[in-house]
């Protein structure tokens, strides 16, 4: 399988529990104060502020009745023993994102206090709920708090979808099932709202070195597939640039630009979107990621990469698939095309003079 856990996360936040905290307007709260939770502070260990105010609570509260505030209290140091006692582990870096997915209480109060207790009038059945939303939030939308964010994400289908550009300028495009269980369970006291708050991510998805023209090639002729070649972020794209801010990069490609740019474009242009409705009278269209082969291929409706893969179960046509297994990676329906296209546009990486060629090239046809 393609691996993809060193660039995504490993927790993600399901969809209800997702547009819960949305529209109960912890995700503004918890936004609001990125400033004391990002990327870095992910990464490392327990605030020791937070553990000596707890303490302190505990000593001054010592005499009074055990109330939930002391509970939380708790279980703050007790997650601090936990990092303690594996401090010295050489593995603790590597695993501190399940330790605080196994002990979502630290986040959650980091963020919001003695507010998680108000998990009812967030929309959450109780306290452990709200704890692991919050957290798995925080842990699934690292690009919410990063300074430098090069990553667009969006929702759709039981997915979140991600194209990303690391500091290379390579392209990397992942889907992870983010659905959830979600329904109303009737209780002595009343129906109860059930859902997901935590789940653990099986990444997939694939990278394609330098190669975003291939990629926004293959969005453009699956753009013609499904009768949206008419959209805005197609027709009107420098306008959709220059709304969302295309960013360039500091590698040196970026800056040289590509000889020939427009002959590239016609030759990608004039390469096929692999389908088993059509045979194929034209050279395939591929994302290769120098040694393995990525293949948009089109179906249903929908807009498929497979990713050759020793284990996979599909089987491609071809002399120069001849031997190779595919098995999909991402899955596009036609409601992805918008923000897929705008997370190419905007961090399209080596020569951007290739977006105006390829667009130019497109429209004319």
């Amino acid at each position: 399988m393609f691996d993809l856990s060193a660039m995504f996360e490993d927790i993600i936040c399901p969809d209800p529990a997702y547009t819960q905290l949305k529209a109960s307007g912890v995700v503004d709260v918890i936004l609001g104060k990125k400033d004391i939770i990002d990327d870095e502070l992910l990464s490392t260990y327990c605030n020791i502020e937070v553990v000596d105010d707890a303490r302190e609570f505990i000593r001054e509260n010592n005499s009074k009745a055990r109330s939930e505030k002391t509970i939380i209290r708790e279980e703050i140091i007790d997650f601090s023993k936990k990092c303690e006692d594996r401090f010295n582990d050489i593995s603790f870096s590597r695993d501190y994102t399940k330790i605080l997915g196994e002990n979502p209480g630290y986040l959650s109060f980091l963020l919001l206090g003695d507010d998680v207790l108000k998990y009812g009038e967030c929309g959450f059945t109780d306290r452990g709920s709200l704890e692991k939303a919050v957290t798995s939030f925080c842990l699934g939308e690292r690009h919410e708090f990063n300074s430098i964010n090069d990553e667009w994400v969006w929702r759709a289908n039981g997915n979140k979808n991600s194209v990303y550009r690391n500091m290379h300028g390579d392209l990397y495009v992942s889907q992870i099932d983010s659905s959830g269980k979600d329904y109303w369970d009737q209780t002595l006291f009343g129906d109860t709202r059930v859902f997901d708050c935590m789940k653990k991510v099986d990444n997939s998805g694939f990278g394609a070195y330098q190669e975003w023209s291939e990629f926004l090639t293959s969005l453009l002729q699956y753009s013609k597939k499904v009768d949206m070649d008419g959209i805005d972020e197609i027709v009107n794209w420098e306008g959709t640039l220059e709304e969302i801010g295309g960013r360039g990069g500091n590698w040196t490609e970026s800056f040289g630009g590509r000889r020939g740019c427009e002959f590239s474009a016609r030759i990608l242009m004039d390469s096929q979107l692999m389908s088993s409705e059509e045979k194929m009278k034209k050279l395939p269209l591929v994302v290769n990621n120098l040694r393995t082969y990525t293949v948009p291929f089109f179906e249903d409706g929908k807009l498929m990469y497979l990713r050759e893969d020793e284990e996979g179960d599909v089987g491609i046509e071809g002399k120069i698939f001849e031997g190779k297994k595919f098995s999909k990676a991402v899955e596009y329906r036609s409601e992805d095309l918008p923000n897929a296209m705008r997370g190419c546009l905007k961090y399209f990486a080596r020569s951007r003079e290739m977006i105006p060629a390829i667009m130019g090239e497109f429209l004319k046809k």
